[in-house]
């Protein structure tokens, strides 16, 4: 996945362990969106009609054609996920605020549409900018509407009693749901002057996920619930209304983050799970957030706030105090706490104090990646694993076959004003440490099987890094990754902000895949032979897809832009198509004279090959699938 400095995605193959969304956020103006002409659906809105948009949903309630329309789409099963496409606008946004009221009064509640309904909403505060007094009364109705969906899930965990019940799938979809509306919802909110967080509820959630951490180890959704939630919190705004009224929560919260931290170290110790780590992670994260928001709201109480923190946290740390000194788990301990004291404003080497007495040691990327070599194509490799000579060439072999593959097919000149230094390649020995020195020094995001960092391309001093890791003695994603770098330089102009994301990132991954892997894609050719034809995005819909939008859904992400990638190389024609796509991306937006757009350019493009990608990619199935027999047959 390419990003810039302030953005972080998702990669080929990963596993999706978080759904906490920093990636960019490449948001349309919001007057965009009320200018577009609705639908003739949209302007139906004030129509009911009895039917039932679904046949799972046996219900009474009367829905207006937009609703039931938006219903229709969000069960199709033709998306992957939910309809990225579908246009986001302030009306869609009342329809599912309405449809969330009317299920909110059943009888029984349907967790899984309201759950779907959250997605919506998620979806939206993504793409949608709504930090404008324009959007302000919009916001708060959201706001509360989705509180009660908040106070229905903290009285449903309550009524667990206890541990004694497991949340069943429709439950933890809505939780997780309901999360990550809130967490686009407060990072859209800029000013923070929205309320949006009912922390009474929010704690109960929180709660219930913390009492069943080790015994729900192995439920993998409840885990990654389990971050989310404190990435909720995380991103509070120091200052806002909302962190404000965290104040007066916190020490409930506070409790359970430390029952968190010591049971995941207790976890991790013995040896029976490394996910927690992550929730360590998130701890401190939210720990810290709690001490920067105290400096900003109640400054005079802050450093009791701080100092009662670190002391809890030195209380915890105790018992770990006979870790060998060069064990994973007290590299991770001095990882968090040196990240932790320096979101506080403090230093690590001026705080080894009788709090964290044994676990501070300086974190030098010498100490970790000792490893330092080139490749020849100028490549620098910085490792903590050690490479032989054979696997040295081996990496020359792979570098060497993506930039002949690349600049076969774009050339060789540069776009301009990239001054970026040459590229450097962080190698981690495993994906643990992948995670562990991700989160600092680094701070990238790690949800990912790699990722390339751009920076500021026109800066002469901004160092390009990729950040990827071993698996099965393999730099896993090395090609893909080298690609991103290749396409940053060589076809797009500016950073990872210059073009929406939902414009790009089919091209971004779909090429790093079809240049990696070339015309035989094994998993891209599976994806596409277990999908039957009716599910199979069409051409418009596979180019507009996200890294926020794909989570969970790799083959959304990387399966149908190789495709789109191919079938833009398998004649002369589509090859004139391709090219005319690059030469709007190595424009500068808002460039004088009759240069082509790329957005314009893009959509000239999917609705002029629709019909033409639906038979070339039936043609690629069959000619898969006839394969695949003649070789069983053998």
């Amino acid at each position: 996945m390419s990003v810039n400095l302030s953005g972080v995605g998702y990669n080929h193959h990963s596993n999706v362990l978080f759904d906490e969304m920093t990636n960019v956020r490449n948001k349309k103006n919001e007057t965009v969106f009320e200018k577009k002409r609705h639908s003739s659906v949209e302007n139906e809105v004030g129509k009911y009609i009895p039917s039932i948009y679904s046949n799972s949903l046996q219900s009474k309630m009367k829905f207006t054609v937009l609703e039931k329309k938006l219903m229709e789409d969000l069960h199709d099963e033709k998306e992957l996920f939910l309809k990225t496409s579908y246009q986001h606008s302030k009306q869609t946004l009342t329809a599912s605020i309405k449809i969330i009221n009317k299920l909110m009064l059943e009888p029984e509640i349907n967790k899984r549409d309201l759950g779907l309904l959250s997605k919506y909403i998620e979806s939206f505060y993504h793409r949608v900018d709504t930090s404008g007094p324009y959007w302000k009364s919009d916001n708060i109705i959201v706001s509360r509407t989705l509180s009660k969906i908040g106070d229905y899930l903290a009285k449903t965990y309550n009524n667990f009693h206890g541990i004694s019940n497991e949340p069943d799938k429709a439950l933890s979809g809505l939780t997780s749901s309901w999360v990550g509306a809130m967490i686009e919802m407060t990072k859209n909110n800029s000013k923070g002057d929205n309320p949006t967080i009912n922390y009474k509820s929010l704690n109960a959630i929180l709660e219930y996920h913390v009492l069943n951490q080790e015994k729900l180890l192995d439920n993998y959704e409840f885990s990654v619930n389990t971050g989310k939630l404190l990435n909720l919190i995380y991103h509070i705004r120091p200052g806002s209304l909302d962190s404000q009224i965290l104040s007066k929560s916190k020490g409930a919260i506070e409790k359970n983050l430390f029952k968190l931290v010591s049971q995941s170290l207790n976890i991790v110790n013995s040896k029976k799970n490394n996910f927690p780590l992550y929730h360590i992670r998130c701890a401190l994260d939210v720990l810290s957030s709690i001490i920067n928001s105290e400096k900003r709201n109640n400054p005079k109480v802050s450093f009791e706030t701080q100092k009662n923190i670190d002391f809890n946290l030195g209380e915890i740390l105790k018992k770990y105090n006979s870790l060998p000194a060069k064990s994973d788990l007290r590299e991770e301990i001095n990882v968090v706490l040196t990240k932790y004291l320096e979101d506080t404003g403090r230093h690590s080497e001026k705080n080894n104090s009788s709090v964290f007495s044994g676990f501070l040691k300086p974190i030098l990327e010498k100490e970790f990646i000792p490893h330092d070599f080139k490749l020849n194509s100028g490549y620098r490799i910085q490792s903590s694993y050690h490479f032989n000579n054979e696997e040295k060439n081996k990496l020359n072999v792979i570098a060497t076959k993506v930039l002949k593959n690349f600049h076969e097919s774009f050339g060789e000149k540069r776009v301009r004003d990239d001054n970026s230094k040459p590229l450097e390649i962080i190698v981690m020995k495993n994906k643990d440490h992948y995670h562990r020195y991700g989160n600092y020094p680094f701070r990238i995001d790690t949800n990912n099987g790699g990722v390339y960092i751009e920076g500021d391309s026109k800066n002469p001093n901004n160092q390009p890094r990729i950040f990827v890791y071993m698996k099965d003695n393999n730099i896993h994603n090395f090609g893909h990754e080298i690609v991103h770098y290749l396409d940053g330089k060589y076809n797009k102009y500016g950073d990872a902000n210059m073009y929406p994301s939902e414009e790009v990132t089919w091209w971004s991954e779909g090429l790093a895949e079809y240049l990696s892997h070339g015309k035989k894609n094994e998993y891209a050719e599976s994806v596409l032979m277990n999908c039957p034809p009716e599910n199979r995005p069409s051409l418009i819909q596979a180019i507009d897809i996200d890294g926020f939008s794909a989570n969970g859904h790799s083959e959304r992400l990387y399966a149908w832009p190789y495709f789109v990638q191919k079938f833009l190389d398998s004649s002369p024609q589509m090859r004139s198509v391709r090219g005319e796509l690059v030469r709007s991306l190595r424009q500068e937006i808002g460039s004088s004279g009759d240069k082509p757009s790329y957005s314009r350019v893009l959509k000239n493009f999917g609705q002029k090959y629709n019909e033409e990608f639906y038979y070339w990619l039936n043609q690629q199935s069959n000619h898969s699938t006839s394969i695949n027999r003649y070789s069983t047959r053998r």
